[in-house]
């Protein structure tokens, strides 16, 4: 009887464990999931298309490609317009936002951008995707620090840095 007990505890135990592993996975999966969609939304409305969409949308032609004659011809600018109508679709029903005006705001950019990449080319957009990643690569540069700040005895005891055994300096490149 007492073998038995401690076989069900165990298992109970077990079966707790792998619940929690599973819903903290599941929380991350779904905390990057938002983060994408909101980061993919940013980007769309500096100008650019997210960097992800290009690689996966180069991913799906090239796939295509070795199929097409199965599934017929489709664009880059056709799968970045369901991407974006996708999106779309995720605001109008998002419960993250502050207010309704907010949602239109962003439901409107949205839409407009939409209009935008209907008259473009694939090309047209990967490479505006490209235009503001290089932008945003050079304000990135301009303000980074370009090396760590020294300890003022001229140390390069690792120690003495971790103290805080050193002046903060910030180095512009």
């Amino acid at each position: 009887m007492t073998m038995w007990i401690v076989t069900v505890t165990l298992f109970i135990m077990a079966f707790a464990i792998v619940a929690f592993i599973l819903s903290a996975y599941t929380r991350r999966i779904a905390e990057v999931a938002l983060t994408e969609k909101f980061r993919a939304a940013e980007t769309i409305t500096e100008g650019g298309v997210p960097g992800e969409w290009i690689a996966t949308i180069k991913r799906r032609i090239a796939r295509k490609g070795m199929m097409r004659f199965l599934t017929g011809e489709v664009s880059g600018q056709q799968l970045a317009l369901a991407k974006l109508d996708k999106l779309c679709y995720f605001y109008e029903h998002s419960p993250f936002f502050q207010n309704e005006d907010s949602r239109r705001l962003l439901l409107r950019r949205l839409q407009e951008t939409r209009e935008q990449w209907a008259g473009a080319t694939w090309e047209e957009l990967a490479a505006a995707s490209g235009k503001v990643a290089d932008s945003g690569a050079r304000a990135e540069k301009r303000d980074t620090i370009v090396g760590p700040p020294s300890p003022p005895n001229g140390s390069t005891d690792r120690r003495d840095m971790r103290r805080g055994r050193h002046e903060h300096t910030d180095v512009v490149g």
